[in-house]
This record gives structure tokens, sequence and C-alpha cells, in this order.
């Protein structure tokens, strides 16, 4: 781009396999990644090796079971008023 003054811009990354021990869990993640721009008439190059991964999960433990049962009311019974208080 003529305004930038970039003549080259480039990035690869090489992913491969990571295994997580405790989980027993297996990714594959970038291991390497390298920048190379060609800007204002100089040249870079940066690379970054990545390591040291953590995995991060979050373990549920659901439940099912029938609904508990709940007493019905009788409708000769008159409801009981929430407001009155005992005697």
């Amino acid at each position: 781009m003529k305004e930038l003054e970039l003549a080259r811009d480039h990035i690869s990354i090489d992913y491969g396999p990571v295994e997580f021990k405790k989980s027993k869990t297996e990714l594959w993640l970038p291991w390497t990644a390298e920048i190379f721009l060609d800007l204002h008439g100089h040249h870079y190059h940066h690379r970054h090796t990545l390591s040291n991964y953590a995995l991060f999960d979050v373990a549920t433990d659901n439940r099912i079971s029938a609904p508990k049962s709940v007493p019905v009311e009788d409708d000769d019974k008159p409801a009981t008023d929430p407001n009155k208080r005992p005697q």
C-alpha cells in the first residue's frame, strides 16, 4: 500500500498437538507464529514461540430425579387464610 509504505505483510502460524495430561485432552494449538513486514523501507521479522498452555474447564454434575410429591388440597376443606394468626 503506497500510502502506508507497506511493501510486504505476511504472517505464518505453525500448529501442532498439545496434550493436557490431567484432563486427558489433546488439542491442536499454535506452536510458533512469525510476522514479516517491509514497512517504510525497513524489514521486520518477529517470532513467537508458544508453550506452557493451560486448559480451563468447569465440571458439572447433573442429577435428574422424579419430582417431590406435593400434598393435594382437598376441595371440601376451606382454604387457610395466610394472614390469619394461629390461636
